[in-house]
């Protein structure tokens, strides 16, 4: 019985891998660009219902992780971001609603935004 047992999962296992079709891979600005204007959202009930129409057949962590970070762009007053190039933490106060606007050669989700303390080290969380 062993034998057979083992044979079934080296089948399955070949049945998985010779079915599975990998993805191309979408870098985080094309997968931002499906995901169109949250103006007139009230809450993170509609921007998930939002970002679950523009990405399908995503994993819910990463759904979720959308959902989050646009929800909290979009509804939200007050702003941490984390510096992508230095150890430093911008915390900032929303100043205007949100709108969903031409930039240069793309569209993108803009809030206005005022910088209270730009340069925080990020030593100052730990």
């Amino acid at each position: 019985m062993r034998a057979s047992v083992a044979t079934e999962l080296e089948q399955s296992k070949f049945t998985l891998s010779s079915s599975y079709k990998p993805q191309p891979m979408r870098t985080l600005e094309e997968i931002r660009a499906d995901i169109l204007s949250l103006e007139g959202m009230k809450d993170y009930d509609e921007v998930a219902n939002l970002v679950n129409e523009a990405l399908p057949g995503q994993k819910p962590r990463t759904v979720g992780n959308f959902v989050r970070q646009l929800g909290a762009f979009a509804l939200a007053m007050r702003v941490v971001l984390s510096h992508k190039f230095t150890s430093q933490i911008a915390i900032g106060r929303v100043t205007g609603p949100y709108r969903y606007d031409q930039v240069a050669t793309r569209e993108r989700h803009i809030r206005p935004v005022e910088w209270l303390l730009p340069d925080v080290p990020r030593t100052t969380f730990e």
